[in-house]
């Protein structure tokens, strides 16, 4: 056996031996966090105290996870927070347009730098990523038949770098990116779509501008901007989903422990654009999923997912027609800590990725630092060329609670038989994460 295949083999042995252990020893954080509700004296702010390591949306541009993220929060190195250079009307105004219409709206700033240790390109890379985002409920109530208007934008730029931390992985040899989003595109409106719920919300339909990652094979793991970086556990690679596109999707959900929902969309859509150009080019991509919830020892809550996908030939990105399937699971093992198994597989031999597999374990740290989160990971991707060499990676990340509303997030990769740089045996990618959100 080769040094990559041992050093493939040291790479997993050592995600098995971490782990557990992790798992076995994780405790809840001595200061327990609970929701904070309001006193009699109104306070500057109202924190809001997470009891949740995994993200709260299925993907980065998940407008309602995204809402969720700009809360100010506790247990912040400085207890200091954006909300209070706004004048109190303004707070009270925004929290009543919230609570009474259904009118919400939040704004985030994401950085990212990455440095290689090696590879055949340029080391270095930095992106930045704005993102704007809100919904409006104009008929029913949150409880019964709520009718509301989502939306999302974003711009997404390189910082003091010629490259983003997109195109460092093709850069330095890596099959799989060393993050999934962080590229170059303009601002522009990337979601815009009506959700309708109906039945005392057992029954949602969707349709307008829609972003396929936010509604099928999904993972509250997998989150660029809050969590792992590397794409193997970020997203999933193996797979073709076209961009932000006119779309409709149902979703039932008949009970608390399983739902089932299937859509379809414009395969040609060009997420800068309206989507009316390519709507009716009469190709498109077809997706379903089938969850379970169950909830382990009567409260920890289980979301497993699993989905199937096919697409037609696609003029606007040249690719063929090819389906694919994927699970992902995220399970509490503790009221503070989870578990994350991911798979994906695309039929196409146009996508770069063929298989990929990760698992993940997450946590609250506790004690004194009971808002801070970190992780590790573990990911195998086997080319769809059957030349290259299967990719292995091992990622560790920190996420330090700065102030109530910006995280700092140190990360380190390393990737194993990088499958694009054969000379190169292991890499390392170290990053550096700012975001604030508000």
């Amino acid at each position: 056996m080769g040094f990559r295949g041992r050093f493939a083999l040291v790479v997993l042995g050592f995600a098995a031996i971490a782990i557990p252990p992790a798992v076995l020893n994780a405790q809840a954080p001595a200061t327990q966090p609970t929701t904070v509700h309001a006193t009699t004296e109104p306070s500057l702010y109202q924190p809001e105290v997470l009891t949740n390591p995994f993200a709260p949306g299925l993907s980065p541009t998940d407008v309602t996870g995204e809402l969720q993220t700009i809360e100010p929060v506790s247990g912040a190195v400085f207890d200091w927070g954006i909300e209070e250079l706004a004048p109190k009307g303004w707070r009270d105004g925004r929290t009543e347009l919230r609570d009474k219409y259904g009118f919400d709206i939040g704004f985030a700033y994401t950085a990212l730098y990455q440095q290689a240790s090696g590879g055949p390109g340029e080391r270095n890379a930095a992106g930045g990523d704005v993102d704007l985002f809100g919904t409006w409920r104009l008929i029913g109530t949150p409880e019964q038949n709520a009718g509301t208007i989502v939306w999302a934008a974003d711009n997404r730029h390189a910082l003091f770098t010629e490259l983003t931390p997109q195109q460092l992985g093709p850069e330095i040899g890596t099959l799989m990116n060393t993050t999934d989003g962080f590229n170059e595109r303009p601002f522009a409106l990337r979601q815009l779509y009506w959700q309708q719920n109906l039945f005392d919300n057992k029954f949602t339909a969707v349709a307008g501008k829609l972003d396929p990652t936010v509604l099928y094979n999904g993972s509250r793991a997998s989150n660029d901007n809050l969590l792992a970086l590397n794409q193997s556990l970020s997203a999933n690679p193996a797979r073709f989903f076209p961009q932000e596109g006119i779309g409709f999707n149902l979703k039932a959900t008949p009970s608390d422990m399983w739902y089932i929902t299937a859509g379809m969309q414009d395969v040609n859509a060009d997420g800068e654009q309206t989507g009316l150009n390519t709507a009716f080019d009469g190709q498109y991509f077809y997706a379903g999923e089938f969850g379970l919830t169950p909830k382990l020892n009567g409260k920890l809550e289980g979301i497993y997912r699993f989905s199937a996908w096919y697409n037609d030939p696609s003029d606007r990105y040249d690719m063929s027609s090819g389906w694919g399937v994927g699970f992902s699971g995220t399970q509490f093992i503790t009221e503070t800590a989870g578990l994350a198994v991911r798979y994906g597989w695309q039929s196409a031999d146009d996508v770069a990725v063929e298989q990929v597999f990760s698992v993940q374990y997450l946590s609250f740290v506790g004690g004194s630092r009971f808002q801070d989160v970190w992780g590790v990971g573990a990911g195998w991707g086997q080319p769809s060329n059957s030349d290259l060499d299967d990719e292995y990676i091992l990622e560790l990340f920190y996420r330090l609670q700065l102030t109530r509303n910006a995280q700092l997030t140190p990360d380190v990769q390393i990737i194993a038989n990088p499958s694009n740089s054969p000379d190169d045996d292991v890499l390392a990618v170290f990053g550096l994460r700012f975001r604030t959100a508000f």
